[in-house]
């Protein structure tokens, strides 16, 4: 069995603990985003039974999700800063959806440029639609987090400039092969 395959599985049992956590602890929030996370990143699964290169994108993403979910326990906060742990994991996410929407896309779009533009706007969509569901849990629950409109902003360059990186490295590797 491929390394990268059991480390997506390992991976995925671990996020499922940490979404039993929240419900242990009627982090009822908490527990909403992450269940969501953890079935749109099970949805990869599919696409990891027809092709093994999607394993890495999954394994990195869920170690990416559990960093996060378990930042606050080592005193990291993800408080919204220029360059704070907040960019860094939008930063991240981007780069990991641009890698993987190129992986998906480049073997449907011929033209380069336009499979590139392509994997950016997925990824941006992604990381708009992660925008909107962060104010949505910050209308049903104010206190648990501060959104601004500078904060959203910076979130989404963040998410752009990561999936334009993610998706330039498949299409640097593409080339060069």
């Amino acid at each position: 069995m491929n390394a990268w395959r059991v480390s997506a599985i390992l991976l995925r049992c671990l996020y499922f603990a940490l979404i039993a956590v929240d419900l242990y602890q009627s982090r009822w929030l908490h527990l909403s985003l992450n269940a969501l996370v953890f079935f749109v990143l099970l949805g990869l699964a599919y696409f990891e039974r027809k092709d093994a290169k999607y394993y890495a994108v999954d394994t990195l993403l869920l170690a990416l999700f559990i960093a996060a979910w378990a930042s606050p326990l080592v005193g990291v906060k993800l408080v919204s800063s220029v360059f704070g742990p907040d960019k860094l994991f939008h930063f991240s996410g981007g780069l990991l959806l641009g890698w993987l929407a190129m992986l998906f896309y480049r073997d449907h779009i011929s033209d380069r440029a336009v499979c590139w533009l392509t994997a950016v706007l997925a990824a941006l969509a992604v990381g708009a639609a992660w925008e909107v569901v962060e104010y949505v849990y910050f209308v049903i629950e104010p206190s648990t987090m501060l959104i601004t409109l500078q904060d959203s902003m910076l979130d989404l360059v963040a998410d752009t400039l990561g999936a334009c990186v993610g998706a330039a490295a498949v299409l640097f590797w593409k080339v060069k092969k």
